[in-house]
C-alpha cells in the first residue's frame, strides 16, 4: 500500500507496509490414524518482519474510512427516514422571489424538521451499534 504525501518539494511517496517476505510451509501424512495422529493436513505460514509506518497522517486517513465504513452500514437504515424534498429548492426559491408564501414557509419548516430527524435517527443508529 503506497500514501502520497504532498508538501513543498513535491509528491513524497512512502510505504505503510514495508515490503517482507512469507514462507508457507504444507504438511501432511500418507498413512493417517484418526486416532493416533494429531493432523493428516498442517500449514505454517511464517512471515518474517512486518514492519508499519505510521505518521499522523496516515492515522487520520484510516480513521477517516473507519468512519465511512461506518456510514455505508447505515445507509440501508437511514433510507425510510430521507426526505424526498431538499432544503436547497426552497433556498433558489427565495432567491427568485425573495419572500415565501406562508403554506411554502411551512413546508420549508417541515423538510427542516424531516432532516434533523433523519440526523436524530443516525444518532440513534450509531449509539444502539456501539452498545
Amino acid at each position: 500500500m503506497m500514501k502520497d504525501i504532498f508538501d513543498k518539494k513535491g509528491i513524497q511517496n512512502s510505504y505503510v507496509i514495508d515490503p517482507f517476505t512469507t514462507r508457507i510451509q504444507f504438511a501432511f501424512r500418507n498413512s493417517y490414524d484418526m486416532f493416533r495422529d494429531e493432523y493428516k493436513y498442517r500449514i505454517a505460514v511464517i512471515n518474517e518482519k512486518v514492519r508499519l509506518n505510521c505518521n499522523p497522517v496516515t492515522l487520520c486517513d484510516f480513521m477517516r474510512f473507519r468512519q465511512y465504513l461506518e456510514g455505508q452500514s447505515y445507509l440501508r437504515d437511514l433510507a425510510r427516514y430521507r426526505p424526498q424534498i431538499r432544503i436547497q429548492a426552497f433556498i433558489d426559491y427565495r432567491r427568485k422571489n425573495k419572500a415565501l408564501p406562508p403554506d411554502v414557509e411551512a413546508k420549508r419548516k417541515a423538510v427542516i424538521k424531516d432532516w434533523f430527524r433523519l440526523i436524530l435517527w443516525f444518532i440513534r443508529l450509531r449509539k444502539a451499534a456501539m452498545g
